[in-house]
């Protein structure tokens, strides 16, 4: 008998119900009380020692010392930021997606993280939506390719070996085509157009081998997902025969009351157990000493040993029953050398040419003006980035730094919601006496990510006003767009080609957010080619022949 085998047939009720939750508390001591009662999962505490402190509580004060799979929103990096994913997918190369991956495992794995809930692979059409920043953009294909590559850097051929996380491929399903662009709201859609697109990437994404599927907020047909027995078993676990965990998102499943579904939160823990959930994430099915909140004759027993069988295998995989802690003089607390120069890299793969009217490539040299609120700003890591990331310096700073010999100049212009006139006088009036204007402009991050979906996609305040301001003074500029989604410029950057035609020389890139690497001076530089094309619509209403695509 296998040793998952065995702890199951040794295992009581409470136990069981038990292992099937992730719980998150601010208190360190109450999430030692909770893993003292046997909870199965934990989110990251935030160092190796306090993870290591844990363990010890779960393989030592428990009766069966079953370790803990301790979890985490690992997106695009744990101390060294790499690119959104929405930016390593502009570079077309799942070779970029996979090394950053691997990198952020390494980083979370020596701290004593051994499951994220990443990657990301909602199909996302619309970019008013604020998570498009977390995804691979619009097209299934390429979503499916970079979500697998992701899987592959973080889990690696064996779990077991160092620097290995589980991977969490979400959100299982249609999250990405909620309507209006609005975060959680309702997906409807044809069995052709659910198949087609937005199963696809998942489908992919069990056949790499991800080790967990997390449920989506939104309601497919009128059905919460977590309460969708017909996708996340039938389809997910039984037709593609998905071996690993499915796991809530956050009050996910309680969330099955407002939704209309269930009467009360322990009728929705029913209700998404019976349909798939292997492990809420909350702590609703015990109560914070372990004591089973449901029956036997609420729950299937049959049911729960699926879903418990599934955990301790997925902590099998992990190795975690022989080695349930991490070294702690080995936990990376900042980002190397070398993992700067890896973001780096992938930053500049990821940039996307706009449009090119000659200005560059340049090699900076004379008098350049440095405008834009992004000139200055320091908010370059993007959404779901954690606080103990490293810092962004800003681009400022790094070209003065790089390029001695340039004389620069700083006159910000605008902030992002500025409105004072005399800073864009400020600019017209810098402009005169410089050879170059390099104008940053874009979105801060917190206006993507979740629950940050936009209505105008604008770049926000009067920055287009400020590139109206630049391209008027006939000195020759750059645009550099740094954000979470691909902006409307067309009251900027797209409107100047025929109005300045014979007076400005233009290129925009768009840099995304770039993270720790220090990317965004070469994105203008002889040694750097933007890449072709953009991963969804540049503004809604503008998106590709989506129905002839799905077809082919």
């Amino acid at each position: 008998m296998s040793r998952v085998e065995a702890l199951l047939g040794s295992m009581t009720w409470d136990e069981k119900l038990a292992q099937m939750q992730v719980v998150f508390k601010p208190d360190p001591a109450q999430v030692e009380r909770w893993v003292r009662a046997g909870v199965g999962a934990v989110f990251w505490p935030r160092s190796a020692a306090a993870v290591n402190a844990l363990q010890r509580v779960a393989v030592k004060q428990t009766r069966l010392g079953i370790p803990l799979l301790v979890g985490l929103d690992v997106i695009h990096g744990q101390r060294t930021i790499a690119p959104t994913p929405l930016a390593l997918a502009s570079s077309f190369d799942p070779e970029v997606a996979e090394g950053t991956a691997r990198l952020a495992a390494g980083e979370a794995a020596s701290g004593g993280v051994n499951w994220t809930f990443s990657p990301m692979i909602d199909v996302s059409r619309d970019p008013r939506w604020g998570r498009v920043v977390e995804g691979f953009g619009e097209d299934p294909y390429l979503t499916a390719v970079m979500g697998a590559a992701m899987i592959r850097g973080y889990q690696g051929d064996d779990l077991r070996e160092p620097g290995r996380i589980a991977a969490t491929a979400k959100h299982f399903v249609g999250y990405g085509h909620a309507e209006g662009g609005r975060d959680y709201n309702t997906a409807d859609m044809s069995e052709h157009r659910l198949r087609n697109v937005y199963l696809e990437p998942f489908r992919a994404a069990t056949a790499a081998g991800v080790a967990s599927v997390m449920a989506a907020f939104n309601t497919i047909g009128g059905k919460p997902m977590h309460a969708h027995r017909g996708l996340l078993t039938d389809v997910l676990k039984d037709e593609w025969g998905m071996r690993g965990v499915i796991v809530g998102d956050a009050d996910g499943v309680g969330n099955l009351v407002p939704h209309g579904v269930a009467e009360d939160l322990l009728d929705a823990v029913r209700q998404s157990v019976r349909a798939g959930i292997d492990v809420e994430m909350g702590g609703s099915l015990t109560d914070a000493d372990g004591h089973a909140l449901l029956t036997p004759g609420q729950l299937p027993e049959d049911r729960v040993d699926d879903a418990v069988r599934r955990i301790l295998t997925l902590k099998a995989r992990l190795g975690l029953f022989d080695r349930p802690y991490v070294p702690e003089g080995e936990e990376i607390t900042e980002p190397t050398r070398q993992a700067r120069a890896q973001v780096r890299a992938a930053a500049v793969r990821s940039t996307v040419l706009l449009k090119n009217d000659g200005t560059l490539p340049i090699t900076p040299g004379g008098r350049i003006l440095l405008t834009g609120p992004y000139a200055t700003s320091t908010d370059h890591l993007g959404a779901w980035t954690q606080s103990f990331a490293a810092p962004a310096g800003s681009i400022a700073d790094e070209l003065i730094s790089r390029y001695p010999r340039a004389e620069f100049t700083v006159e910000q212009g605008v902030g992002f919601y500025d409105e004072d006139p005399a800073d864009l006088r400020a600019v017209e009036t810098a402009g005169a006496s410089h050879d170059l204007v390099l104008v940053f402009a874009g979105e801060p991050s917190y206006l993507s990510g979740e629950a940050a979906s936009r209505s105008d996609l604008r770049l926000p305040g009067r920055q287009e006003e400020l590139i109206r301001t630049v391209a008027a003074t006939g000195i020759p500029f750059v645009v550099v767009l740094l954000n979470g989604r691909p902006p409307v410029t067309s009251g900027c950057a797209g409107g100047l080609a025929s109005r300045h035609r014979s007076a400005c020389r233009h290129r925009g890139p768009a840099d995304w957010y770039r993270g720790t690497g220090r990317a965004a001076p070469d994105v203008v530089s002889p040694q750097h080619r933007a890449g072709p094309d953009l991963l969804c619509p540049r503004e809604h209403g503008a998106s590709r022949d989506h129905e002839r695509d799905d077809a082919l």
